[in-house]
């Protein structure tokens, strides 16, 4: 069931895989579309980077084959990539990922949120495609083929909920370009959010702290 204005959570994987049409205003629509586009072109591009071995397509993400030929969409693609570059030094984010385990769906909708839920800005922004990249490229190097679509949908899901009309008012994902800003402060000071949203999730969720009980016994 997708989600509605009260912020529902999608139960089925299915609803916004893609980038289907969820909204009746045009823009808001063409910002969602653009970022399904985005998205699967940050995530092939940051696995490319991370593990070259690895094959991904568009397709395999739910998208077109020619989807990410557009030269805009590659430049918003390359921006935010390069200003993910600090999260990708962050050891102690990299570590708290890779502990997830079995519990990565739950997670990740949890703290994505998190990462959004008082302040946006271009910094969080980028923090939640590299999260998703990072939980997508875990669920493709275990075959695990409904993980990778939930946190699709999920990732659509935030961005419809939390990030549609900020967006409208930076003039839409070409917004991360025209924008100067210190990216370097931005997107450390963005890591550290991540970071505390992964702990605060660890601190507050029993079945994280019975599972870590499970793998020490």
């Amino acid at each position: 069931m997708a989600a509605n204005g009260g912020g529902e959570d999608i139960t089925e994987g299915e609803e916004l895989w893609g980038g289907k049409d969820v909204f009746d205003d045009p823009i808001l629509e063409q910002i969602l579309k653009q970022g399904a586009v985005i998205l699967r072109g940050y995530v092939i591009e940051s696995i490319k980077l991370e593990d070259p071995g690895l094959r991904v397509s568009c397709e395999d993400l739910g998208g077109s084959p020619n989807e990410q030929e557009d030269p805009k969409i590659k430049e918003v693609v390359e921006r935010l990539l390069k200003n993910a570059e600090n999260l990708s030094k962050n050891e102690e984010m990299q570590r708290l990922i890779k502990q997830t385990g079995g519990h990565a769906r739950h997670i990740f909708m949890k703290v994505a949120r998190k990462v959004i839920d008082d302040e946006i800005h271009w910094g969080r922004v980028v923090s939640l495609l590299f999260l998703a990249s990072k939980f997508i490229h875990k669920a493709l190097t275990t075959n695990d083929e409904e993980t990778m679509r939930l946190v699709i949908n999920w990732t659509l899901q935030v961005i419809r909920e939390r990030l549609c009309f900020w967006l409208v008012q930076q003039g839409g994902w070409k917004g991360v370009i025209i924008r100067s800003l210190p990216w370097k402060k931005v997107t450390i000071a963005a890591s550290i959010v991540l970071v505390a949203a992964f702990v605060y999730y660890w601190k507050t969720n029993l079945s994280y702290w019975i599972y870590l009980l499970h793998l020490i016994l």
